[in-house]
């Protein structure tokens, strides 16, 4: 009896020995497959996001903007986040889209089901909320709020509609439309290619290419969405479209070319101001080393264009070389991010955190992890007067292999 038990105490350890040394000899085999682990990607660099908001308003003395989805207060040269909680309980806002203001108060659009449009005090104080069901943009007039809804999907307008704070009613207005006027109650109203609201008689130097969605940190909208853009001017909307080599300006049917050379997309602004067009171009590099559309890295030539509506000329105003970016430009200023400055009609004044890839990892599984793959990310907004700058370090997160 005795010796059995040995024998087969002897045969369990052999065999958990075997299993050990087939699990040593496997487990890398495992770890590597695809089966196990999902699609290898990579390797790529970490990438050096660069965002910059699209517009900012003011009401009571502060000054707000939103990206990736949040709102921000400038102030001091920064962004401070500021929570769009209720007071009164644990809800909050979510997917910004949209932010005006009557000088006092601030008008929230989200698409967010329950809490679609929502008034908060200059201060940031949750008043109240007056539109469920998701909205994409508004404007004001006086009581009534215009506003689109969004598709199911949630990434196209639906309808425009009117809420009367006065008489709590919402009312349909209209089919959705998107580089297109309407006129409501004596009054026009323009949407732009992404069914952002504005007032025509208020077009005027305004930034017409506004999407807080191009300043994402997540690069999901394919290029194409960053090649054509609208604008309004005297009554009439028009488009620029880059495609083909050429950039096509096309507006009270007529089509003004002109020869680009690399440049395969625009800049998110877009504005008329005297009588003239402004915009800008970028060469979008491609890069196999990199996972995400927004990194420097892929910033290559810039050019700034004025285009004459009483000429029907271009000109070319300003030149860019590699990663160097257009923060913003008007008929008044231009500056850009260089090399850890930014640069104001010719002079430095700011110096920032340079936007600089890092290293390299893999990853497993998805094609993309939405940002979380970042080194850092560079918000930017000059208002002519002011620089404001946030340096966004994610070092510490940074992982060589994801999954």
């Amino acid at each position: 009896m005795g010796k059995k038990i040995f024998k087969t105490i002897i045969i369990s350890v052999c065999c958990i020995f075997l299993f050990f040394v087939l699990f040593l000899i496997l487990f890398p085999i495992f770890v590597n497959s695809e089966l196990f682990l999902g699609k290898q990607y990579g390797p790529y660099h970490h990438e050096a996001l660069i965002t910059v908001p699209t517009k900012s308003v003011t009401a009571g003395g502060r000054t707000y903007c939103w990206y990736d989805e949040e709102v921000y207060e400038m102030k001091d040269g920064s962004f401070t986040f500021v929570s769009t909680r209720h007071v009164q309980d644990e809800d909050y806002i979510g997917g910004v889209n949209d932010i005006k203001t009557d000088g006092t108060d601030l008008y929230i659009a989200s698409a967010d089901d329950i809490n679609s449009i929502n008034v908060f005090s200059s201060d940031f104080s949750y008043k109240e909320t007056l539109v469920s069901g998701g909205a994409r943009s508004l404007v004001l007039d006086g009581d009534k709020i215009y506003y689109f809804t969004l598709t199911e999907t949630g990434s196209d307008v639906s309808q425009l509609r009117c809420y009367d704070r006065s008489t709590g009613q919402d009312v349909f207005v209209t089919d959705g439309f998107t580089n297109d006027v309407y006129e409501v109650n004596g009054k026009v109203m323009y949407a732009n290619a992404k069914g952002n609201l504005y007032w025509a008689d208020e077009t005027e130097g305004v930034n017409l290419a506004d999407d807080y969605i191009l300043n994402s940190m997540t690069g999901y909208l394919s290029r194409s969405d960053r090649q054509s853009l609208g604008f309004y001017y005297a009554g009439k909307t028009g488009t620029v479209t880059v495609g083909g080599g050429n950039v096509a300006l096309t507006y009270d049917g007529k089509t003004a070319i002109y020869p680009l050379n690399g440049e395969n997309m625009l800049y998110n602004r877009i504005l008329v101001s005297e009588g003239k067009l402004l915009f800008a171009t970028v060469e979008y590099a491609a890069n196999a080393g990199c996972n995400n559309d927004f990194c420097i890295c892929h910033v290559e030539a810039s050019k700034l264009f004025s285009y004459d509506f009483a000429t029907g000329e271009f000109s070319l105003k300003q030149e860019l070389c590699e990663r160097k970016y257009f923060i913003s430009f008007d008929d008044a200023f231009v500056s850009y991010y260089s090399d850890g400055k930014v640069i104001r009609n010719g002079a430095a004044v700011a110096e920032v955190e340079k936007a600089a890839p890092y290293g390299a990892y893999m990853q497993y599984g998805t094609a993309s992890k939405g940002g979380e793959t970042r080194i850092s990310r560079s918000v930017f907004y000059d208002d002519g007067k002011t620089v404001y700058h946030c340096y966004d370090d994610n070092s510490r997160y940074i992982k060589d292999v994801y999954f």
